[in-house]
């Protein structure tokens, strides 16, 4: 194994003289491809009349003490359900934090073995959640005792890489976003580095077990949300920074939301109307404003890097130090901001708004984030809904 991974360093030091830029095979062959240079759009500049924060109470820090990584989340009946890192989904409500349901069988070790739940919706007329697990593929789980089923795969003609959330079609079938078919989530660095657009979007009938990849080469495809439409969804394409929109009678995509501030996640319908599509890693700070001047345009180099990454084992902490939450309306233009002024929320995820307040996920914090709107906003809110 390690010589293989010298080999595969050094071939990457070729190929930049080269100006080759990937590299597949097998312990014998090797055939050496071009990943092209791509180019993302420059940021918006944000109406600071947008930004809501005076408009909630202080940012709260929910800690789940034993567990990290709150991805995503649904509310049912009182209680918040999340995704964490340790394979478990948590059900938490003012009697306290449980076990609502693990995928992973007994006794199994290693993220591989016990899965790592991303993207969770509700469906089945609420009475189930959709979890989708970047390891072990579809599953639904009972809200009311924790039943777990797995919907996808249920055999081994389709093998999961890196699945990331799933949104579920009028008409039941699933479209779940595959973030890249060549680096799993143990290795999200090099994925996110090398930018390779191996990512893509496959529809998913659990009934027959049937799927087709529908829209292909997207550099990290992540979130996913059915448009108020019914007829188009939206996703989140990380590393250009957008959100595209997919029109389910042509299968036409285009721009939803571009130039957002920072790398988005996952999307999100808000109860008021419109998308919350949070963004992390923002375009100011200084380092992740130099990934994002440099890296597009040298494939080679960012190769390189996710390779040393891969070859020493090395773990890189987080670029940016804060988040900004974005509202977006039905065209796709920004409604609303929230920013994050003090630098609590280094990583946002997904927020779920309900009851008038937002739940802030994060990827790995060992909490989650929560905004209550303060009561005069939340009279307004619901006269205008009214």
């Amino acid at each position: 194994m390690f010589q293989r991974r010298v080999l595969f360093l050094a071939n990457s030091f070729l190929k930049i003289q080269n100006r080759e830029c990937s590299l597949h095979g097998n312990n014998q062959y090797y055939v050496l491809t071009i990943i092209n240079v791509y180019e993302i759009t420059p940021t918006i500049e944000l109406d600071n009349q947008l930004i809501t924060n005076k408009k909630y109470g202080k940012l709260e820090k929910i800690n789940l003490v034993n567990y990290t990584g709150p991805e995503s989340f649904v509310y049912h009946d009182g209680s918040l359900y999340t995704s964490v890192v340790q394979g478990e989904i948590l059900r938490i409500n003012d009697s306290g934090t449980y076990i609502h349901a693990k995928l992973g069988p007994p006794n199994c070790v290693g993220l591989n073995k016990c899965g790592r739940p991303l993207g969770l919706k509700l469906f089945n007329n609420s009475e189930n959640i959709l979890i989708t697990d970047a390891f072990l593929g579809l599953f639904s789980v009972s809200v009311k005792d924790g039943y777990v089923k797995k919907l996808f795969p249920l055999d081994a003609e389709f093998r999961v890489t890196f699945f990331d959330d799933t949104v579920v079609l009028p008409n039941g079938s699933f479209i779940v976003t595959e973030a890249s078919t060549k680096y799993p989530l143990s290795h999200l660095w090099p994925a996110l580095l090398e930018r390779e657009p191996s990512g893509r979007l496959t529809m998913v009938d659990t009934k027959t077990g049937q799927y087709s990849h529908i829209f292909k080469n997207l550099r990290f495809p992540n979130g996913i949300e059915l448009h108020s439409d019914g007829k188009s969804i939206l996703f989140v394409e990380t590393m250009k920074l957008r959100v595209l929109r997919l029109s389910l009678d042509s299968g036409n995509v285009t721009v939803f939301a571009d130039g957002l501030p920072g790398f988005p996640d996952n999307i999100k319908s808000s109860p008021r109307g419109g998308y919350w599509v949070p963004v992390s890693n923002l375009r100011q700070e200084p380092k992740v404003a130099l990934l994002i001047k440099y890296m597009p345009s040298f494939p080679c180099i960012r190769e390189l890097i996710s390779n040393l990454i891969y070859l020493f084992s090395y773990k890189i902490a987080p670029v940016g130090n804060s988040s900004i939450l974005i509202r977006l309306d039905e065209n796709g233009k920004i409604e609303e901001i929230w920013k994050d002024f003090q630098s609590e929320l280094p990583n946002a995820c997904e927020v779920l708004e309900d009851n008038n307040t937002l739940f802030i996920g994060s990827y790995y914090l060992p909490y989650f984030g929560r905004l209550k709107r303060l009561p005069n906003e939340s009279l307004k809110n619901a006269s205008m809904v009214n």
